[in-house]
């Protein structure tokens, strides 16, 4: 409520509500009545409040609320996932790929039949890992190691049985123990025949024994190659893999 006085001789003062009572009307003016008194100045110099009386001001009119649309806001902000919550967040499990080795293997070519030139294994192959031995062969090892995974086979004699029938190489197992296995393959459809290298090449290969291992025996396994007929004109690519 504001308050305004009025006395002879004197302009009229209009007291005001505070700025923050006030704020939202526009000018600052409250809606509320104003008390008027009017004062008459007695000649002895003392003030005498004869009336008091109050105005009520027209209410300024206020528009309706203008709806607020999407696109004024914008997109609302997703808040950030509280670090315990990623804390307990497991990581992503790998996908586990299996394959069905006889749908994979069946051919129909009347012609050509069921083999294909060693050129394009090789092609393939050297595309697929060009630059991994600048990290030592791993990225192609994994790879070995994966597809070893995925063909599921029951038994160690499978696997030979499948090297031989796919022509990859002619396996011998020296040795074979509970965590070491000693794996030679002579006339290596991957390097058999080529230019020496001075540097391993079989890591893929080396991978596919550590992978049909970890499958047979649900352990872990890591194949480490130790000769090599392309990379350095040994007899025969060999590989120790440790079972662990």
């Amino acid at each position: 409520m504001g308050l305004r006085t009025e006395a002879p001789g004197f302009p009229l003062v209009r007291a005001r509500l505070p700025d923050a009572l006030s704020a939202g009307r526009p000018g600052g003016m409250h809606d509320e009545p104003t008390v008027v008194r009017r004062v008459h100045m007695h000649p002895s110099g003392g003030a005498i409040c004869v009336e008091e009386s109050e105005s009520h001001p027209t209410p300024t009119p206020r528009a309706p609320p203008r709806p607020i649309s999407a696109s004024a806001v914008g997109p609302v902000p997703r808040l950030p996932r509280p670090i315990a919550t990623l804390a307990e967040t497991p990581p992503p499990r790998p996908v586990q790929m299996r394959l069905d080795l006889a749908a994979t293997l069946r051919a129909s070519r009347p012609t050509l039949g069921d083999q294909a030139g060693i050129a394009l294994y090789r092609l393939l192959r050297d595309v697929a890992f060009v630059g991994t031995q600048r990290d030592g062969g791993r990225a192609a090892q994994e790879a070995g190691k994966r597809l070893g995974l995925a063909l599921a086979l029951p038994s160690v004699d499978d696997f030979l049985h499948l090297c031989m029938t796919e022509k990859l190489g002619l396996i011998r197992i020296p040795v074979m123990t509970d965590r070491l296995v000693r794996v030679d393959i002579y006339e290596c459809l991957a390097c058999s025949g080529l230019d020496r290298k001075q540097t391993f090449l079989c890591d893929f290969e080396g991978g596919l024994i550590a992978g049909m291992l970890e499958g047979v025996t649900h352990r872990s396994a890591r194949a480490h190659e130790i000769s090599c007929i392309g990379g350095g004109g040994d007899e025969a690519c060999g590989f120790e893999i440790e079972i662990r």
